[in-house]
């Protein structure tokens, strides 16, 4: 490993020991992200050379306005729930969506 590689690893290994969640998939195959146990009484078998490892990602969080003006729909998406009220129309609505990872 190079010192980036070695600065990576302690990163995650270090938010695993925290109770963060990390994935782990093999290096040599197609296999989807999977996610490492993470307990209190979890050990862990680290394998830097056969398997790739990451912080699991968070889903996206956007909030849609849907409101009415003379008569014809109109919306837009915001950040955040407050952004979205601001600029939301008179009896119109926000709404939040989130992201499905697979």
């Amino acid at each position: 490993m190079n010192h980036e590689e070695t600065r990576f690893a302690a990163k995650v290994m270090s938010a695993w020991a925290d109770g963060k969640t990390v994935q782990a998939r093999d290096k040599h195959s197609n296999n989807s992200w999977f996610d490492c146990p993470s307990t209190e009484n979890d050990s862990m078998s680290w394998s830097w050379r056969d398997m790739e490892y990451r912080f699991k990602p968070e889903p996206r969080v956007a909030y849609l306005t849907v409101y009415e003006r003379e008569g014809n729909p109109y919306g837009g998406a915001y950040r955040s729930e407050v952004e979205g009220e601001c600029n939301c129309g008179a009896g119109g609505e926000v709404r939040k969506f989130v992201e499905v990872l697979p």
